[in-house]
């Protein structure tokens, strides 16, 4: 049906002899939030190199980072800040990401992301493959709305991770919730694209996404192998927007299929 439709868009350009190029916008926010680490049967584990005084309690772990979000291509990348967990330092690489929709051929606001990462706790590893399937309503709405370099994003859905149970029975359970999150962690996960993901495998997963009830996707190999973590994005500062010549058949394709898009979405917010 794509194809009918862009082929069409790109016989009326030839009629019309239109041939000039629109523009397409870059985004490149900074942000801060939180990554909240599971166990296989759902459990939050704590981390060890958080003070326990921190705003969390250890429960989860400071984030920060960079990201930049084509609103033609639907393509973007996410450059996550180096940090410290369980004995050792996480160095994730520049994460791919990919609008997906709601995952399921329809509409929505999810997208799906692939990196590699390296862990040096008491013994290094290399090409930890990482998966995360997000909500970035909170962007997305943004941008429709229309933002400036200097504004600051905050709201959005609410993350799977928010009313996750912290502590034990004998000091007691709580929550540590986050509230609505410009990119909000989900419950969804990525179908592995082999029957055994190795380390350096990349990327590790795609579609369709599936619910295991766990905020986060699995790890899929290495130590952490079955191990789920949410990144919850509470707060983007945009910090560039960059426009982009487009060829004017691929821009009144990708435009008119994103207006589709923010049309269904508005209808499901409202």
């Amino acid at each position: 049906m794509k194809n009918k439709i862009l082929t069409m868009v790109l016989t009326l350009c030839a009629l019309t002899g239109f041939s000039g190029q629109l523009s397409a916008a870059i985004y490149e926010v900074s942000y801060s939030g939180w990554f909240t680490l599971y166990d296989s049967a759902g459990n939050p584990i704590r981390n060890p190199d958080e003070p326990v005084d921190s705003p969390m309690l250890g429960w989860r772990t400071a984030v920060t980072g960079t990201a930049t979000w084509d609103d033609v291509a639907l393509v973007g990348t996410d450059s996550l800040d180096p940090f410290r967990i369980l004995g050792g330092t996480l160095n994730v690489g520049t994460v791919n990401a990919v609008a997906i929709g709601d995952g399921f051929g329809g509409s929505g606001n999810m997208v799906m992301g692939n990196t590699l990462a390296s862990w040096d706790g008491p013994f290094a590893i290399e090409g930890i493959p990482i998966n995360n399937v997000g909500d970035l309503s909170g962007l997305f709405n943004a941008i429709e709305q229309g933002v400036s370099v200097g504004d600051t994003i905050t709201g959005g859905a609410l993350p799977a991770s928010n009313d996750t149970l912290f502590g034990d029975a004998e000091s007691g359970f709580f929550t540590l919730p986050l509230g609505p999150s410009a990119f909000a962690s989900t419950f969804f996960n990525v179908t592995p694209l082999a029957d055994t993901t190795l380390p350096g495998d990349f990327p590790s997963g795609g579609l369709p996404i599936v619910d295991d009830g766990i905020p986060g996707s699995p790890i899929l190999a290495t130590f952490f192998a079955g191990r789920s973590g949410a990144f919850d994005l509470v707060e983007l500062e945009v910090i560039s927007i960059t426009t982009v010549p487009v060829p004017a058949a691929i821009w009144l394709f990708a435009s008119g299929f994103v207006g589709l898009l923010g049309f269904a979405r508005r209808r499901r917010f409202k």
